[in-house]
C-alpha cells in the first residue's frame, strides 16, 4: 500500500493557485499566497473554532517551593480543563534508568501491584521535569519500563515522585496575595492576562520542602503553532480541502474574478463546517437522522 504524501504549504499553495488558473504564477504571487492569504485562512479557521479537539495537548512542570506565578506553555491558546496538582506518598533517589526505564530506590518497598498503571515524576536530578507511566516492573531489580521513552533518560542523581495523589484547582479570578501569606498545598489558581502566566494558591509550601507536579490540559494557539512541528504537518493533511480552497477563493478575488464571490461563499461555508465537526465537544460526524411517518 501507497501511502499518500503529507502536503506541505508550499504544495497547497501550488495547487489553490492551479485551481484559480494560475499554472505558473509568478514568485510574487506564490510569496503572497504562503506568507499572507495562508495565514489569513488560518485566522478565519481560529476564528471558527478556538477549542478542536485536535489542538488539545497537554504541559507538565514541577512547582517550586514558595513560587506562585508560572508561564504559561509558549504555545498556549487556553484551558481545556482546570490545571491538575499531582502528589506522591514516595519521594526517593533513583538509582538510574534508560531511554525507557527508571531504577527505583533500593529500599523502595513498592510492589508489582503497586507500580503497574502509576505515573511516575522526575522532580530533580537528570531528566528533571518528566511525567511518565509505568507499564512493567521488576520487584528484585527495581526497574520500572515506562510507557514511552523518556526525552532524557534518568540516571543516579534522579530523584522521582510516584504519584498516588491528584486534584485539581479551581478558577477565582478575583482572589488576591495578602500581607500575611498562607502557605499550603495550593488549591485555587487564577490569570490576570490569561495568555501569559497565572498564579496558583496557597503559596506551594510544605515544611518537606517537597514540590507538586502541576498538569495542564490546554488548546494550542493555532496562529503561533510551529510550522515545523508534526501538529502542523497533522493540520495540512487534514484540514488540504479548505486550505486549497482558501488560497483557490482568495486569488480570484485578487483578480477581480467573476468567479471570486461565489468561491469565496463556498470557502466560508467550508470554514463553518470545519469549526462545527472539530470543535471540542461538537463532534457531528456520527450525526444521524430518522425520518418518522405520522
Amino acid at each position: 500500500m501507497v501511502i499518500p504524501a503529507i502536503p506541505t504549504i508550499a504544495t497547497i499553495v501550488q495547487e489553490g493557485l492551479n485551481k484559480a488558473g494560475l499554472i505558473n504564477p509568478p514568485p510574487i504571487k506564490t510569496t503572497r499566497a504562503t506568507t499572507q492569504w495562508f495565514e489569513e485562512i488560518k485566522q478565519d479557521i481560529w476564528e471558527a473554532m478556538k477549542k478542536p479537539v485536535i489542538l488539545a495537548t497537554t504541559g507538565f512542570f514541577i512547582t517550586n517551593p514558595g513560587q506562585v506565578s508560572y508561564n504559561f506553555p509558549s504555545d498556549y491558546s487556553s484551558m481545556e480543563s482546570d490545571p491538575e496538582i499531582l502528589d506522591g506518598g514516595v519521594y526517593a533517589q533513583a538509582q538510574g534508568g534508560s531511554v525507557n526505564t527508571i531504577i527505583l530506590n533500593a529500599a523502595d518497598n513498592s510492589q508489582v501491584t503497586d507500580m503497574i498503571g502509576r505515573e511516575v515524576i522526575v522532580y530533580a536530578g537528570t531528566g528533571i521535569g518528566q511525567i511518565n507511566r509505568c507499564i512493567g516492573y521488576d520487584f528484585a531489580t527495581k526497574v520500572a519500563t515506562m510507557l514511552q521513552n523518556w526525552t532524557v533518560s534518568p540516571d543516579a542523581t534522579s530523584q522521582y515522585i510516584l504519584v498516588d495523589n491528584t486534584w485539581n484547582l479551581t478558577e477565582e479570578p478575583a482572589f488576591r496575595e495578602t500581607s500575611n501569606p498562607i502557605r499550603d498545598y495550593p488549591s485555587k489558581w487564577y490569570s490576570e492576562d490569561g495568555v501569559t502566566s497565572f498564579s496558583i494558591w496557597p503559596i506551594p509550601y510544605r515544611e518537606s520542602n517537597l514540590p507538586w507536579g502541576v498538569r495542564l490540559k490546554y488548546f494550542v494557539n493555532l496562529l503561533t503553532l510551529d510550522e515545523a512541528s508534526a501538529l502542523h504537518s497533522l493540520l495540512l493533511q487534514r484540514w488540504r480541502n479548505v486550505f486549497i480552497s482558501g488560497i483557490y477563493a482568495k486569488a480570484l478575488d485578487d483578480m477581480n474574478d467573476d468567479r471570486a464571490e461565489a468561491k469565496l461563499s463556498s470557502y466560508k461555508k467550508q470554514v463553518v463546517g470545519l469549526g462545527m465537526r472539530e470543535n471540542f465537544g461538537d463532534d457531528i460526524g456520527d450525526l444521524q437522522c430518522e425520518v418518522l411517518d405520522y
